[in-house]
């Protein structure tokens, strides 16, 4: 059997390639499939389309979310003197960002499984929200605003370089469905309670920023561990928790459904940085007068596995 021949154009090219309406088009004479480099910025939507006149145009595929970089996009060709080009469209709910991005599983940490192989810069691509933990869990991740940050076991804040690792994180690109207020909020259970009158469903997944003055606020980070790894429960007997009362800032977290405990922690989770982006951890106990919550409900859960062989070769909860 002969194989197609293919070709790989950018979107956007010179010299003999044609452009139509400030988007790139090329004529394909001989090849029979062709990758076509698209440039994209993350969190818009594409759609690839073809033409054989540069002036009627059909859509090709699915549309897509940009990740702000170059996406390569396969496709079969069956006729010859087509163009193609790439055009930004609406958000839609096929491509819209209510997706979870979670990276490895609650119970490969559980177990020990401190190995990070993922980089910083990497799940930054996924999601500007959200928490997790570093290689040798040595500390707390916070994401917020696209920025991440390092809680350390002395309490301190720092910002996370793009090479960084990270064996176990979950992020999503924020876009809030739901703003209100609480008040009188007494502790980390009530706050639990007043957020789920407002929520449709316990069913789907919440992500979710709390934000405020809190008269309380107890936070935890743990000290970075090596090998041979202990399990997370012994960790976690040696955490250091900080009593941050008074302080102004933000919590980042999710609210996940209970059929998932196997995946992630089920009920709420929250991770703290204070306004000043000095300070924070893992949070245990709250209590505040008014908080403003937002929270963006998300259709999908995303997984990504870890490649390493500890992973490879565990017996997971």
């Amino acid at each position: 059997m002969t194989m197609p021949s293919t070709i790989r154009i950018p979107i956007i090219a010179f010299g003999f390639f044609l452009l139509a309406a400030s988007v790139g088009a090329q004529s394909l004479r001989i090849h029979q499939a062709v990758e076509i480099e698209v440039p994209t910025e993350q969190g818009r939507a594409y759609q690839l389309q073809t033409s054989t006149d540069l002036s009627s145009w059909a859509s090709l595929g699915e549309s897509f979310r940009g990740t702000g970089r170059i996406e390569l996009k396969s496709l079969r060709v069956h006729s010859a003197g087509r163009f193609f080009r790439s055009i930004e469209i609406p958000v839609s709910p096929s491509v819209s960002e209510d997706v979870i991005f979670q990276h490895s599983t609650l119970g490969a940490l559980l177990v020990g499984l401190y190995e990070g192989d993922l980089r910083f810069d990497r799940l930054l691509e996924q999601g500007d929200f959200g928490l997790g933990t570093f290689q040798g869990v040595d500390g707390e991740l916070v994401v917020l605003d696209g920025t991440a940050y390092r809680i350390r076991v002395d309490g301190t804040a720092s910002l996370v370089s793009p090479e960084t690792l990270t064996p176990f994180a979950v992020v999503t690109h924020f876009e809030p469905d739901l703003v209100f207020e609480v008040t009188d909020v007494t502790s980390f259970e009530s706050l639990g309670a007043l957020i789920r009158q407002r929520l449709s469903s316990p069913n789907l997944l919440y992500a979710i920023k709390v934000t405020g003055i809190y008269s309380v606020l107890t936070t935890r980070s743990v000290p970075a561990q090596e090998r041979p790894y202990p399990p997370l429960v012994d960790v976690v007997a040696n955490q250091t928790t900080f009593d941050l009362d008074g302080i102004e800032g933000t919590m980042v977290g999710f609210l996940l459904p209970g059929y998932l405990s196997s995946l992630n922690a089920s009920g709420f989770h929250f991770h703290f940085v204070d306004e000043s982006r000095s300070t924070g951890g893992h949070v245990l106990e709250l209590a505040a007068s008014r908080l403003r919550v937002e929270v963006d409900i998300c259709q999908r859960l995303e997984m990504d596995l870890p490649e390493t062989s500890d992973f490879l070769e565990a017996e997971l909860p």
